[in-house]
């Protein structure tokens, strides 16, 4: 297909029918746009690719096949059978492609209503007649409309998100807004067309007051436009062209059938029983224009608004709008030149721009290649640095500002040159001669400027709304999109999922539960283990088992957690502790299995015990001591059992002392504790060995 297509590109051209007279010149050249389009569309090639069809091929062999059916039912379109005549269903078809790159940029003039039907389809038929009249009405108001075909393009389908059909949907500013009121009529369809226009973009007026503040908002760089008629809302076609053109026009409107709106009409002489459109800029009392019919159709209205939709000294508040008013062009001998006065948005800077206005309001019209604009410097700080290089917007002597003349010779790069001493406010007459001078000189030259600057990718949009306004809007588009992503899932599908996720959740939270009283019962703060215990556990698992006694109890128990705290996932070993006050006759026990003491065991107390830990593996039958004295008194000179174990009452007053120390503070008791746990892992203590484990008395 592309070897064909590449033959036949120097063909194109010729095979156009109003070139060539062939009568299979029209079949040849539509194959050749066909095969474009399928190249340029990712899922029409696939298609192609497996199918050796597209969708317009397949369409009109169905079409073939549907001849079958004709015969009588030539006037019906039942997407199911009848031969499709031609209406605005197949006139307005859109494809993937097209919406892309046509609909939903030009969304952001005006606004397009969609039409999702399918074959075989009894409700599509319903609906089919109700939408050739509502064509009828999006033509008049100069709305978009287009038609998806649900079943030959899948792809547009999945990005309008249609699930059901027949649908009805608009597209205003790339958001889609789906038609939900239930039964569908004519009169619902056009209030839905109305609803999708933005609720402020038309301000209503009624009191002489109003319409002062209204017109005196000029300000933020838009022409005002009053809009007079005898109903109660806007009509749709001012709603229309108010959209199209909000981004330089504000629009009000004016029902004269209240009362309160006589004083309005009679100030500005509006015919009662007729629509009238007047146009205002900076000077507000007279309209700047004036049209008046018994309806006013929307071409009239884009007519009149197009031929007024600047104020007489616009500002460069955008990248729009400096494209719209100084237009790049690269031929030098008819050289488009934009004069800018570079300001601050200060009050004293407002005699400069007064004065500045009423000079380009005498001199607009004198030459369609010259455009009068003010800039100002905080919002549009980059392109003002860009053309001064930074030296700010005030001649040398800093009571003019600076004028700067531009020609636009490039997208992105512009050649300029300024107006000798600047502009001064109250000096308007020498500066007018100055400027008109310059202007002559330069137009008359083919010469390129003095300077050239390269632009800033795109000017500061001053129009922007707020920060916070677009985050809600962009939460809203997110909020929309997973809402109806939810709501065109299957029932089915969507229940599974839930039962799945409900599950899942349910089993994490059940194997939570059990890791944490496992880890429960391995914590050492709450496992208290009677001696008999010890000798229980499998021959892999060593029981850390700590002495307290009722005074050191608490203390010693909270230090003890927090060291063994890292020990704790490992199953090698259950952290405990005993009370030496109620089993220290099993200690005694223990240490005589262990040794033959030639001290008297019976003088063991419970309070030198206090802060002792042992390491037990009770089916092999050994054990391995922490003894806080013995890692504190290094140098004793008791025997070698003794100096290990250090059991034996003393009346040496410092070692007395020493103790008391440790049982006020308890982390000096188990300070070599973690460093005899490390041992313990490395297998580098000593095991003491019982010949057997003593039965337990209290």
């Amino acid at each position: 297909m592309r070897r064909n297509v590449n033959r036949n590109v120097s063909n194109a051209g010729k095979m156009h029918p109003d070139k060539n007279k062939d009568p299979e010149a029209g079949d040849n050249f539509v194959k050749i746009n066909e095969a474009y389009e399928t190249l340029g569309d990712t899922e029409k090639r696939a298609q192609y690719d497996n199918f050796g069809t597209t969708s317009g091929q397949a369409q009109q062999q169905h079409a073939q096949r549907r001849d079958f059916f004709g015969g009588g039912f030539d006037g019906f379109s039942f997407h199911f059978g009848g031969r499709q005549t031609t209406s605005s269903v197949q006139k307005y078809r859109m494809t993937l492609g097209s919406y892309e790159n046509h609909i939903l940029p030009e969304s952001d003039r005006k606004p397009y209503l969609i039409y999702a039907y399918a074959d075989f389809c009894f409700q599509c038929m319903q609906m089919e007649v109700m939408w050739e009249r509502i064509v009828a009405d999006l033509q008049e108001l100069g709305l978009g409309m287009g038609t998806v075909h649900a079943q030959l393009d899948p792809g547009l389908t999945r990005k309008l998100k249609i699930s059901t059909v027949p649908s009805i949907l608009a597209v205003v500013s790339g958001r889609v807004t789906w038609y939900d009121e239930g039964a569908v009529s004519v009169q619902k369809l056009r209030d839905f067309v109305r609803s999708v226009f933005p609720s402020d973009l038309v301000t209503p007026i009624t009191y002489m007051e109003s319409a002062e503040a209204f017109l005196s908002g000029w300000r933020d760089n838009h022409v005002r436009m009053l809009f007079f008629a005898t109903r109660e809302r806007p009509t749709q076609r001012l709603l229309a062209a108010a959209f199209a053109h909000r981004h330089r026009v504000t629009a009000g409107y004016v029902n004269m059938q209240l009362r309160e709106s006589e004083a309005l009409r009679l100030r500005y002489r509006v015919p009662h029983g007729k629509e009238s459109l007047l146009m205002f800029n900076e000077e507000t009392k007279d309209p700047v224009a004036y049209v008046t019919m018994y309806k006013l159709s929307r071409s009239a209205l884009d007519e009149v608004i197009n031929a007024n939709q600047f104020l007489i000294l616009p500002r460069l508040s955008s990248q729009g709008m400096f494209n719209q008013l100084c237009p790049y062009d690269s031929m030098s001998t008819h050289k488009r030149l934009c004069v800018v006065l570079l300001t601050k948005n200060t009050r004293d800077h407002d005699v400069h721009r007064a004065s500045f206005r009423q000079f380009a309001g005498r001199h607009s019209n004198e030459n369609d290649r010259v455009t009068y604009t003010y800039i100002y410097e905080e919002p549009q700080k980059r392109f003002v640095d860009a053309i001064t290089r930074g030296k700010g917007i005030t001649n040398e002597s800093g009571n003019a500002l600076k004028v700067a003349i531009l020609w636009r010779n490039d997208r992105r790069r512009v050649q300029y040159d300024w107006l000798p001493d600047g502009w001064a406010g109250h000096e308007q007459a020498e500066n007018g001669q100055r400027l008109v001078k310059k202007l002559d000189l330069m137009l008359r030259s083919r010469n390129y400027l003095p300077y050239t600057a390269e632009l800033p990718n795109e000017l500061t949009d001053e129009h922007m709304r707020p920060l916070f306004s677009r985050i809600l809007l962009r939460l809203s588009d997110w909020r929309t999109a997973v809402w109806d992503k939810i709501t065109s899932v299957d029932m089915t599908t969507l229940f599974t999922f839930a039962t799945t996720i409900a599950f899942v959740l349910l089993v994490g939270y059940i194997s939570a539960t059990s890791a944490y009283n496992e880890g429960d019962k391995r914590r050492t703060a709450t496992n208290k283990a009677p001696p008999q215990q010890t000798n229980q556990r499998s021959k892999g698992v060593r029981t850390i088992m700590l002495l307290v006694n009722g005074a050191s109890r608490d203390v010693l128990l909270q230090h003890f957690a927090r060291i063994v705290h890292r020990h704790s996932n490992n199953d090698a070993y259950i952290f405990a502790f005993m009370d030496v006050e109620h089993h220290l006759g099993w200690f005694r026990d223990v240490l005589r299995e262990t040794a033959n003491f030639p001290q008297n065991l019976d003088k063991i107390s419970a309070q030198n015990c206090a802060g002792t830990v042992l390491a037990i593996n009770g089916p092999r039958r050994y054990y391995t001591v922490y003894y806080p004295r013995r890692w504190r008194h290094q140098h004793s000179k008791r025997s070698v059992m003794t100096q290990m174990l250090g059991f034996v009452d003393t009346d040496s007053s410092d070692e007395s002392e020493a103790f008391d120390d440790c049982c006020v503070q308890p982390d000096l008791v188990l300070r070599h504790f973690d460093a005899w746990m490390d041992r313990l892992y490395e297998g580098s203590l000593k095991r003491y060995r019982v010949e057997r484990w003593p039965v337990p008395t209290s």
